[in-house]
């Protein structure tokens, strides 16, 4: 992958999309796998991209240190595919969370007062498409699931224990440094 060019390619566009094509690859990326994780997905999330559709290599030793890259992503909303045609119909139907958010008459930043001011199905459709579960919990009468959206939005889906069924969500903006 060559990060500047990737760089340069977001900013120049404005796009916000990348279809990475791991298929072929047989060495994997051992030596870089932290990096990729640690630095450059932060890096191009920093730049703008948001949404990654990444084809799984065939090769098992590839597919294990992309697998450990994968697992580190929280920045970016991710998906694999076993196949580029299907990462691309996925890639061209994901819209970015400001449009979602204009559509429904918003501003378009998310902050925790534009969260809540979507319609309770918008809310559970922008977790699943962008929330990064974190830590879950138990409280006394409930399962407590937190996700982490853009811009440092924390969501808690509350759950009841004994029916399973969602009770409460609450968001609140974390401080950087959380």
């Amino acid at each position: 992958m060559q990060y500047s060019l990737i760089n340069w390619h977001l900013q120049a566009t404005s796009s916000h999309k990348l279809l990475n094509d791991s298929l072929l690859d047989e060495d994997g990326w051992q030596e870089a796998a932290d990096w990729l994780a640690d630095e450059c997905f932060t890096h191009l999330a920093d730049a703008g991209l948001q949404v990654v559709a990444w084809v799984m290599p065939r090769h098992p030793v590839a597919f294990y240190d992309t697998s450990r890259v994968l697992a580190s992503l929280t920045q970016l909303r991710v998906d694999t595919f076993g196949d580029a045609q299907a990462a691309y119909d996925w890639l061209h139907n994901q819209s970015t969370l400001a449009q979602r958010l204009s559509a429904a008459g918003l501003p378009p930043l998310l902050t925790v007062a534009t969260f809540l001011a979507l319609p309770p199905a918008e809310q559970l459709h922008l977790i699943e498409q962008q929330g990064h579960p974190q830590m879950p919990r138990w409280e006394a009468d409930y399962y407590v699931q937190p996700y982490r959206l853009p811009a440092n939005v924390l969501v808690e889906l509350r759950y009841h224990v004994h029916s399973g069924q969602l009770y409460q969500l609450r968001a609140c903006l974390l401080s950087a440094n959380q």
